[in-house]
């Protein structure tokens, strides 16, 4: 086999074929026969073996390796993270998000005819989950933290335990966008507290979550009882923050720790929400503002200002005129 090193104690077969745009780290070894698509960003310490195959728009997390083979094939848009092991006559689909340290078992769990593992489109596989030689996995289905999946999962839903089993079925008014990432601890979809009189009201809408958010551990997410409740594209949620029902989060938002929205509250496009911030049910805040940490939000605060207290009051003009424009506009 001849190696070319081509960037800082890289090893790379004489015959790597790869696209556009690919971010190549250190100290990864790339044998003969890989081919990789454009836009891909490999880390550092990443191992491909002979015959590995990688879509357009991936990205290999550091010390992540495939073991090649004839059938290795990785489609767009996956993401591999740290650690994790693909093994021979793997075939992952589109859009697939593999967690940290996920291992793929290269050897029969059972005595059954050898075949493919194949990841179906859009499933999540969370922290060091393994997965055996042969299975199936349906479309859009969701694997816990440290899950064994040992047989076919042919019915989409989130899958947790050893053996890997169905925890619920997927909910059709649950919808995640593609990127999504839910740390453990977080619950998406939860009961609201919503009575008539003393009975219990059990909400009709769901939760919809855009593209690349991200959802610390310990939060929850309520469903909602006239519209669904709405995560925009890019919004970030730390930890142990609650989302009431039928708010609306709009795009690029982030909410720092331990916030608390109340039902049918409305965050502006760009907004930054303080740690322990407190937003009263009804209230709208908006586009461009800053709600500083520990304030007490009672009434509506304007686009593109500072504001903080208990109650929360506005403080100054965040941006001035121009800039404000730009960034709604970004």
């Amino acid at each position: 086999m001849g190696f070319l090193t081509i960037t800082y104690d890289n090893l790379i077969a004489r015959d790597f074929k790869h696209g556009t745009a690919l971010l190549l780290g250190v100290f990864n070894r790339i044998e003969d026969n890989v081919q990789v698509g454009d836009n891909v960003t490999i880390r550092n310490y990443v191992e491909l073996r002979e015959g590995t195959r990688i879509g357009n728009g991936c990205y290999i997390d550091s010390r992540v390796s495939t073991s090649g083979g004839d059938t290795c094939r990785i489609g767009n848009n996956v993401t591999i993270r740290y650690g994790s092991i693909i093994a021979r006559n793997v075939i992952i689909e589109d859009d697939v998000f593999i967690s940290p340290q996920v291992g793929f078992i290269n050897i029969p769990f059972t005595n059954k005819e050898k075949k493919n593992t194949v990841i179906g489109e859009g499933t999540k596989i969370g922290f060091n989950a393994t997965i055996h030689d042969g299975v199936t996995i349906a479309k859009g289905t969701i694997i816990g933290a440290k899950a064994n999946v040992i047989k076919d999962i042919l019915t989409p839903g989130i899958y947790v335990g050893n053996p890997a089993r169905l925890l619920t079925p997927k909910d059709p008014r649950i919808k995640i966008g593609k990127n999504v990432i839910v740390e453990p601890g977080s619950v998406i979809g939860a009961q609201p507290y919503a009575f008539n009189k003393r009975t219990l009201i059990t909400p009709e809408y769901g939760v919809d979550i855009k593209d690349d958010v991200w959802i610390g551990t310990h939060c929850i997410v309520m469903r909602g009882l006239s519209r669904d409740t709405h995560i925009g594209k890019g919004v970030k949620i730390a930890q142990y923050c609650n989302i009431g029902h039928d708010s609306i989060i709009a795009d690029r938002v982030m909410i720092s720790a331990g916030t608390m929205i109340g039902g049918y509250a409305e965050i502006g496009r760009r907004t930054i929400l303080g740690m322990q911030v407190t937003v009263r049910n009804r209230v709208k805040i908006g586009a461009c503002s800053m709600i500083g940490e520990h304030s007490n939000v009672v009434k509506d605060i304007p686009d593109n200002v500072v504001a903080f207290g208990n109650p929360c009051r506005v403080q100054r003009e965040r941006f001035n005129t121009i800039n404000y424009f730009i960034r709604r506009l970004l």
